[in-house]
C-alpha cells in the first residue's frame, strides 16, 4: 500500500494513524494492536523475506532509502517539537490516561516488561527473530558507514526506538 506512495502521502498517512491511535485510551490501543498484530507481523515477515532474497547491493540501496526516510521523520519531529505542535497533540501516543501520565514501556514494572518480552517471543518464530536481528545489524552497520548515529538512545529513531517501532 505505502510502498509506492510519495513522501507527502506517507507523511499524511502517518499523521492520520498517529492522530487516530493517539485519541484512543491505553486499553483501546492495546486491543487495536492485539487485533491487528498477526496482519502486521505477516507483512513485516514478508518484507524481511523479500529483503534477504535481494543481492547485497540492492539490500544496501533499500537500507539507504529507509535511513533517508527515518532521518527525514526525525527532522519533522524536531521541527514540530520546536514549534510546539507536539505538545498540543500530547506527544507520542496521545494525551495518555487523562492524568498527565503516558502508558508504555517506561511506565511498566519490570515484571510487566518481562511478561511482554515472553509474549513477544511466543508470538514469533526463531526464523523471524533471526531475520529481524540480522536486519537490525545490517541497518546499524549501514548507519555507521554513513556516519550517522547508531540505533538506540540518541540515534535517528530517538530515545531507544528502532525501525518500525
Amino acid at each position: 500500500r505505502m510502498r509506492n506512495a510519495t513522501d507527502d502521502e506517507r507523511r499524511a498517512a502517518r499523521s492520520e494513524f498517529r492522530d487516530r491511535v493517539g485519541n484512543m485510551s491505553e486499553d483501546q490501543r492495546r486491543r487495536y494492536f492485539e487485533a491487528n498484530r498477526e496482519q502486521m507481523m505477516a507483512g513485516m515477515e514478508e518484507r524481511m523475506t523479500a529483503f534477504f532474497a535481494l543481492p547485497p547491493e540492492e539490500q544496501q540501496r533499500q537500507l539507504d532509502e529507509q535511513i533517508d526516510r527515518m532521518l527525514e521523520r526525525r527532522q519533522d519531529r524536531e521541527r514540530r517539537s520546536q514549534s510546539g505542535e507536539r505538545a498540543e497533540r500530547g506527544g507520542r501516543g496521545g494525551a495518555g490516561d487523562g492524568q498527565g501520565r503516558r502508558g508504555g514501556w517506561r511506565n511498566m514494572s519490570e515484571t510487566d516488561r518481562d511478561q511482554r518480552r515472553k509474549q513477544r517471543l511466543d508470538r514469533t518464530s526463531a526464523k523471524t527473530r533471526a531475520m529481524f536481528t540480522e536486519y537490525r545489524r545490517l541497518m546499524r552497520e549501514r548507519l555507521e558507514a554513513r556516519g550517522e548515529a547508531p540505533m538506540g538512545r540518541g540515534g535517528p529513531w530517538g530515545r531507544g526506538r528502532g525501525p518500525g517501532r
